[in-house]
């Protein structure tokens, strides 16, 4: 793992916290949006920033987004979060999730296939998702 890894390891769950403070509160329970939130794979949504990151940012950036994935590594100190794994050997999907959710977190593995509803913060190095919840599949 390189420095700029253990880096961002660090910052990113920082970053989540400072903007979820500031982002929009989404009711994820409703039935009806569930049916209107869009599901992308961790490589489709990786890939829509890495090819136009101006687009993506219009596209995604503050708007409730669904991502299938594979678990790469899960971290839990102060944030619950869950670094889903992508083509790109230098960039994840990282997912920001509310302290209330350490219980599903830890029956979580590496490698096990999730789908995460959140808010797209954007990326940085990697794309960010904040206030997530597992969604049952």
């Amino acid at each position: 793992m390189s420095n700029l890894d253990k880096i961002l390891y660090v910052v990113a769950p920082v970053i989540g916290v400072i903007s979820s403070n500031r982002r929009k509160e989404y009711n994820f329970d409703n039935r009806d949006l569930k049916e209107q939130i869009p599901l992308k794979t961790a490589d489709e949504l990786m890939n829509d920033f890495s090819n136009d990151e101006d687009r993506a940012n219009e596209k995604y950036n503050d708007q409730v987004i669904r991502v299938k994935g594979v678990i790469k590594s899960i971290q839990q100190n102060n944030n619950q979060t869950i670094f889903l794994d992508t083509s790109s050997a230098l960039c994840s999907i990282i997912c920001h999730f509310p302290e209330k959710y350490n219980g599903e977190l830890n029956q979580l593995r590496p490698w096990q296939s999730v789908v995460i509803k959140g808010v797209c913060a954007g990326i940085l190095k990697h794309v960010v998702l904040e206030k997530c919840k597992l969604e049952k599949t």
